[in-house]
C-alpha cells in the first residue's frame, strides 16, 4: 500500500498540472464576446429611472431598477449619449408632458454592452413615451380610486365657501402664474382689500408634491388666519404635472379644513388634485377672476338691498305724509263740527236761561205773595225775612246763569284758538309750504307734468316755478 504522504504528493502534482489560470482581461474579453454573440440585437426593457445622473457634457448615466413591494429586485447601470438624450427627452416631454427625471417608469430600447473597465451597462437607444403616459394615467386613476375608497373624494368640495378675504398662496416666488394671479388681485385692492400670504413651494417635478404637502401642513397650523388656500402654477410648457396626481398631496387637499382652489395653468386632462379641490381654473388669471367675482356678487347683492331699503323708506315717507294730510283734514273737520255744536248748545243754553229766569222770578213772586199772605199774622220781621230769602234765590239764579255763560264762552275761545293753530296761515308760519298747479293743491309730485307751471305759497309770499 501507498503511504499517506506519497498519495498527497501525487494529488498535488496532478492538481498543478490540470489548473488553468486566466488574466482578468481574458475573462473580461470572454464575457464581452459571449454577451455580444448572445445579445447582438436590441431589446425593449421596462424599468424605473432611479437616478438620471445627467452630466454637464450632456451624457446621462441612469441607474435602472426594478421594484416589487418596495424591494429592489434588480439594478443595472445605463448610458444615454448626448445625441440620443436630447432627442429622447424632447419627444418624451412633448408626449407625456413631464420632464424626463428621476422616478419615471419607462419602456426603453436597449443594447447590452460590456466594457472591460466599466463593466455591464444597458446602452439606451430610445424610449417609448406612450408607456410612461399610460403609467402616469394609471397613477391618476389609482389616486382617485384610493380617495374614493376612503370616502373623501369630494370632501373639500362640501365645505362652506366664505368670502375669500384672506388667501394663503402656495406657489413658487418666481412663478409667472403667481405674477398673473396677483396682477388681477392687486387691481381690486383698493375696492375689496384682499390680503394674500405666500407659502413658497416647489410646484412641479419630483419634489413638488412633498413641498406642497409641507406648505399645506404649515397653513393648517394657522388656518384661523385664512379663508381659503390657492395653489397656482404658471402656464407655458405643460410638464411636471404628475406631482398633482400624487396620492399624499391629493389626500391632504381633500381633507384640508379650508376650501382649496387650484389654477395650475394647463389645457390637458384634469389632474387628480383639480378633481378633489373645491374649485379650479385653467389659468391662475382665471382663478383670480373667480375669486374677485365672489366680492362682485356680494357687492351687487348689497346694492340691490340698498335700493330695496331706499324704496321702502320712500314709500314709508309717502305713506306717513298722506296719513298726516288725512289726519289734519279730519282734525279740521272735527274742530269745525265741534265748534258749531258748542255754539248751538250755547245758544240753546242762553235761550233756556232767558226763558227760565222770568218764569222763576214770577214763580218766586207768587210764592212770596202766598207766603206774605200766609204769614201776615206773624209780623213784619217774617215778611222781611221771606223777602230777603227771595232776593238771595233770585241773585243765585242770576249768578249761576252768568257763570254758565262764561264757561261756554271760554270753551268757544279755546276751540277758536285750536282752529287758528290749524289754519293754513298758522301751518305755513311753521315752515310748511303749499304747492298749487292750476289753482289746485298738489299732494303728490307725480301729478305734476314736466314743464308745468306751479306756485309755491309760503307764510310770507308766493314763488312761481316750472316743474323740471
Amino acid at each position: 500500500m501507498l503511504s499517506k504522504s506519497y498519495l498527497v504528493a501525487i494529488l498535488v502534482l496532478l492538481w498543478g498540472m490540470e489548473r488553468a489560470v486566466f488574466s482578468l482581461i481574458q475573462v473580461a474579453n470572454s464575457i464581452k464576446k459571449t454577451l455580444k454573440e448572445r445579445y447582438h440585437a436590441s431589446y425593449w426593457v421596462k424599468a424605473e429611472l432611479y437616478k438620471v445622473n445627467l452630466t454637464p457634457s450632456g451624457h446621462a448615466f441612469p441607474e435602472l431598477v426594478q421594484r416589487e413591494g418596495g424591494k429592489v429586485l434588480a439594478s443595472i447601470s445605463g448610458i444615454i449619449w448626448k445625441t440620443n438624450f436630447d432627442r429622447i427627452r424632447r419627444v418624451f416631454e412633448q408626449t407625456v408632458k413631464e420632464p424626463l427625471d428621476d422616478g419615471k417608469e419607462v419602456l426603453m430600447e436597449v443594447r447590452i454592452d460590456y466594457h472591460e473597465v466599466y463593466g455591464l451597462t444597458l446602452h439606451i437607444l430610445d424610449l417609448d413615451p406612450a408607456y410612461s403616459l399610460g403609467a402616469l394615467h394609471k397613477l391618476r386613476i389609482d389616486t382617485l380610486k384610493a380617495l374614493s375608497n376612503l370616502g373623501i373624494l369630494q370632501k373639500n368640495q362640501g365645505l362652506k365657501f366664505p368670502i375669500p378675504k384672506r388667501i394663503a398662496l402656495i406657489s413658487a416666488a418666481s412663478s409667472k402664474g403667481l405674477s398673473d394671479f396677483m396682477s388681477v388681485i392687486q387691481r381690486t385692492q383698493g375696492t375689496y382689500g384682499i390680503e394674500t400670504f405666500l407659502f413658497n413651494s416647489q410646484i412641479q417635478g419630483n419634489q413638488g408634491a412633498k413641498s406642497m404637502v409641507a406648505s399645506l401642513k404649515r397653513i393648517e397650523k394657522v388656518k384661523d388666519f385664512f379663508d381659503v388656500v390657492v395653489i397656482v402654477r404658471g402656464g407655458g410648457a405643460e410638464v411636471g404635472l404628475s406631482c398633482y396626481d400624487d396620492l399624499n398631496l391629493c389626500k391632504e387637499i381633500a381633507l384640508f379644513p379650508l376650501p382649496v382652489l387650484c389654477g395650475i395653468g394647463h389645457s390637458t386632462n384634469l389632474t387628480a388634485a383639480e378633481m378633489v379641490c373645491y374649485s379650479h381654473a385653467i389659468t391662475p388669471s382665471e382663478l383670480a377672476h373667480q375669486v374677485v367675482s365672489h366680492f362682485q356678487i356680494q357687492s351687487e347683492l348689497l346694492t340691490q338691498q340698498g335700493i330695496k331699503i331706499q324704496l321702502a323708506w320712500n314709500n314709508a315717507l309717502n305713506y306717513a305724509s298722506q296719513r298726516r294730510q288725512l289726519i289734519a283734514a279730519s282734525l279740521v273737520r272735527f274742530v269745525y263740527t265741534r265748534i258749531r255744536f258748542e255754539k248751538d248748545r250755547t245758544v240753546n243754553h242762553e235761550r233756556a236761561i232767558g226763558y227760565l229766569t222770568p218764569a222763576i222770578v214770577r214763580y218766586s213772586v207768587q210764592q212770596f205773595k202766598g207766603i206774605t199772605r200766609g204769614l201776615a199774622d206773624n209780623g213784619g220781621r217774617q215778611i222781611q225775612h221771606g223777602a230777603h230769602d227771595l232776593w238771595k234765590i233770585q241773585h243765585r239764579l242770576l249768578h249761576q246763569g252768568e257763570r254758565l255763560l262764561t264757561g261756554q264762552r271760554k270753551g268757544l275761545d279755546g276751540l277758536e284758538k285750536q282752529i287758528q293753530l290749524l289754519s293754513p296761515e298758522a301751518v305755513l308760519s311753521r315752515g310748511y309750504a303749499i304747492v298749487k298747479a292750476k289753482e289746485k293743491i298738489i299732494d303728490d309730485p307725480k301729478k305734476i307734468k314736466r314743464g308745468e307751471k306751479i306756485k309755491i305759497h309760503f307764510y310770507k309770499g308766493t314763488v312761481n316755478a316750472t316743474m323740471d
